[in-house]
């Protein structure tokens, strides 16, 4: 599921997406969720492989990429991002307020042991107006459910600190 919520009102435009069919890819689900981008600053937290960063910079935005990872930092770097290395637990510390006019976190939240926090910092660097696109997988997903069932799914896998329902991002 994918959320797309104007934090300049969060009462207001928040819009579902559920995958209409299997396969369809998350990066075109929020490419799709995605106001006009061109000529807007953008930074992608947790960008990985940098694909939807590119997917932005297609569609005319200026475009921050920023991981934790070094090698995902480089590697946007020679493709030609300004891009930042930010553990996302410590915040946004170096990002000056108001300074993008759309935030992307794509499957990141959950990794996250510092939710509110980070959600705190977003709504400090974004601009009056902006938008914030966000997924992460849904916890009561079917596929999920069975895991937890037959005790595969858990918070001590290393890597989803906690999970998220539709009802607990709104």
């Amino acid at each position: 599921m994918s959320t797309l919520v104007n934090l300049a009102d969060p009462r207001q435009d928040v819009h579902r997406v559920r995958k209409p069919q299997p396969g369809l890819h998350r990066y075109t689900v929020a490419e799709r969720l995605l106001p006009n981008v061109v000529g807007k600053r953008i930074i992608e937290l947790g960008g990985g492989t940098g694909d939807m960063s590119r997917r932005m910079r297609t569609l005319g935005a200026n475009v921050t990429f920023a991981d934790l990872s070094p090698s995902n930092v480089a590697n946007a770097a020679c493709d030609g991002f300004h891009a930042l290395q930010l553990d996302l637990n410590r915040g946004l510390p170096d990002i000056a307020n108001e300074s993008y006019d759309g935030i992307v976190m794509l499957e990141i939240i959950e990794h996250l042991v510092a939710v509110e926090h980070m959600l705190s910092e977003v709504h400090r660097v974004l601009r009056k107006g902006g938008f914030l696109v966000l997924s992460t997988p849904n916890f009561v997903f079917l596929y999920n459910r069975l895991r937890i069932l037959s005790g595969k799914l858990s918070c001590d896998e290393g890597y989803h600190y906690r999970f998220f329902t539709p009802s607990s991002l709104e």
